[in-house]
């Protein structure tokens, strides 16, 4: 594929799971040269070392790349052993020296609340990223306090994954103050140790200019302070049932949550089934929607839901009095 790259002008790469390894990194280096118009790259769990990534990361700094995803890389090779401040700072001249990057996943990479420090400093360089995937570090309380200040200067990301990161009570307490001065409109915080008063806290800060489209927090010690409020807010509409991850039940009069399926995220990027058999096809015949008809996106990312989502009916009510009011229009016209 290298040798024929000049000829295939690709825009989206995905290699995740492919285990290529360091030698394959070295390939790959030379193949994204000979695409200037990629901009998706996916090189998650291919046995990538450092010095591969490193390597790979020095080719991406003038290139047109938008969605960059290097999850899980292996901790050490032959070579030298991992040191995850060594990656963070190179993602930090990455973000620095690049000026197209929009998406950027880096999950299972160790980062804990120092590495966050070198991060921050090319996230305040980089004004186009739109959505930052955390996901599985161990950056604490510590790491989301640097974020929240960060948010503060309101850059233009929409949406940030922080799941199994280690939060406690104090580093929600600092995103929930940061919350109202950003533009976040996806947040992903399920499986920390957050408590029933700092999700009460960030719960009183999501009423804000920019609506919270997609919430989730399962996995957190929800208590009954935090429950009423959130019970609050989906009687009010600030949340709808369909965008969070949590649903509350009643039990001997007592508030209690149970999990609630509404991220489909995990299972549309690994292709992983909801069920242990594939679902029955069905073929619904409908008319072909217009691209200028549907709604504004609002959530316009890789594997998540669009909100709010296409009604055909609905379209096609607007679409016919579009050409109703045109035909009336032109016959007053001639008359």
């Amino acid at each position: 594929m290298g040798a024929y790259a000049q000829f295939l002008n690709l825009r989206k790469i995905w290699l995740l799971g492919n285990k290529f390894g360091v030698e394959g990194g070295m390939h790959l280096g030379g193949f994204i040269e000979k695409c200037p118009m990629l901009e998706l790259l996916d090189i998650s769990e291919t046995d990538q070392t450092l010095e591969s990534i490193e390597s790979i990361l020095i080719l991406i700094e003038k290139s047109q790349l938008k969605h960059l995803n290097i999850s899980r890389i292996i901790p050490s090779s032959y070579y030298s052993k991992y040191n995850d401040s060594i990656l963070a700072d190179d993602v930090r001249v990455l973000l620095k020296l690049n000026t197209s990057l929009e998406i950027l996943q880096m999950q299972k990479c160790s980062f804990d609340g120092h590495d966050m420090e070198l991060l921050i400093g090319g996230l305040e360089a980089h004004r186009k990223l739109i959505m930052l995937d955390l996901g599985a570090n161990i950056m604490g309380s510590h790491g989301v306090e640097l974020l929240a200040e960060w948010l503060k200067t309101r850059p233009a990301l929409i949406a940030l994954r922080i799941p199994s990161n280690k939060i406690t009570t104090p580093g929600a307490q600092a995103l929930g103050l940061s919350l109202p001065f950003s533009r976040i409109r996806y947040l992903d915080i399920h499986d920390n140790r957050i408590g029933d008063l700092g999700l009460a806290d960030m719960f009183d800060s999501i009423r804000k200019s920019t609506k919270m489209r997609k919430l989730l927090f399962w996995g957190n010690k929800l208590g009954d302070l935090a429950l009423t409020k959130l019970e609050r807010m989906l009687m009010s509409g600030t949340l709808e049932q369909k965008n969070i991850d949590v649903r509350i039940y009643y039990v001997d009069g007592k508030r209690q949550a149970a999990f609630y399926p509404s991220d489909h995220f995990t299972h549309k990027a690994y292709s992983v089934l909801d069920y242990r058999f594939p679902p029955d096809l069905k073929i619904v015949k409908r008319k072909i929607i217009e691209p200028n008809s549907k709604p504004r996106a609002l959530l316009n990312f890789e594997y998540i839901d669009r909100y709010p989502p296409v009604d055909q009916d609905e379209t096609d009510t607007i679409v016919n009095r579009e050409v109703t009011i045109t035909a009336k229009t032109e016959e007053m016209t001639n008359f």
